[in-house]
């Protein structure tokens, strides 16, 4: 299990899992599997952001994908991994916890804002 799974008290089965593609290929989910994403996203966070010309060259290969490669994208998508890597994510278990926890949340706002 990795640093991060314990951090997270998050229990991963002895057994991986293996999920299959649309187009057939497999993929298993395992401590090996999890480490490199998180190197991919340790990496990510000590690359420096992408420059516009290269945000525009993606916007030009990807039309489709134009949207996900603008600044404010890449930008979110930096601070969101930056939150994850120092451990500001809340984890939840079911529909209801979550929901329960998005409740809690705009009533603290509403009452901040009182």
């Amino acid at each position: 299990m990795t640093h991060e799974l314990e951090q997270m008290n998050i229990s991963q089965s002895d057994k991986p899992l293996t999920i299959t593609n649309f187009d057939s290929t497999t993929v298993t989910l395992d401590d090996a599997y999890f480490s490199r994403a998180i190197q991919a996203r340790h990496a990510r966070l000590d690359a420096p952001p992408p420059s516009d010309e290269e945000l525009a060259e993606m916007r030009r290969c990807h039309p489709t994908e134009a949207w996900f490669w603008t600044r404010d994208v890449q930008d979110s998508l930096r601070r969101a991994e930056s939150d994850i890597e120092a451990g500001r994510v809340e984890h939840f278990y079911s529909d209801q916890e979550f929901l329960r926890s998005l409740d809690d949340h705009a009533n603290h706002d509403a009452d901040a804002n009182v």
